[in-house]
């Protein structure tokens, strides 16, 4: 019997720190030089779900506190729809991400944009299974 995943929930800052407080205090600080974001979407869209389209402003802060130089921006998809198809469509949310940080404020050149189309799925599925984790842009603070 397939029992779906269930949708992915940010946790607060205080619950990170009491399962992983005691490794992230053993890093070195060069680990500390890259902060990263997940943005999920809606299937076959560019549209961020509710709880992405929340993190957009924390993400434009962080780029703006850290006098970012650089920011990778990674788009993915599932697995629903043909490899051309998932190409392109993890390409305009990568697009539009950048697009956005652009109209935010932030200079286009520090942006570097890549997309996977369903390479590098967050979770293995058969082909046509629609998996919101994998429709999602990596966005890596530098």
């Amino acid at each position: 019997m397939y029992i779906p995943p269930t949708e992915p929930e940010p946790i607060e800052k205080n619950e990170i720190m009491d399962v992983f407080g005691v490794a992230l205090s053993a890093q070195s600080e060069f680990q500390i030089q890259f902060v990263s974001f997940t943005l999920y979407f809606h299937s076959g869209t560019v549209t961020l779900i509710e709880k992405s389209s929340k993190l957009m402003p924390s993400i434009i802060t962080t780029v703006k506190n850290r006098n970012s130089i650089e920011i990778f921006i990674i788009g993915h998809a599932d697995r629903v729809g043909t490899e051309q198809y998932n190409m392109n469509l993890s390409s305009k949310r990568a697009q539009w991400v950048k697009n956005f940080l652009i109209d935010s404020g932030i200079k286009s050149e520090i942006s570097v944009v890549f997309y996977r189309g369903e390479k590098n799925p967050s979770i293995l599925t058969e082909d046509e299974v629609a998996e919101q984790r994998n429709r999602r842009v990596e966005v890596i603070v530098r």
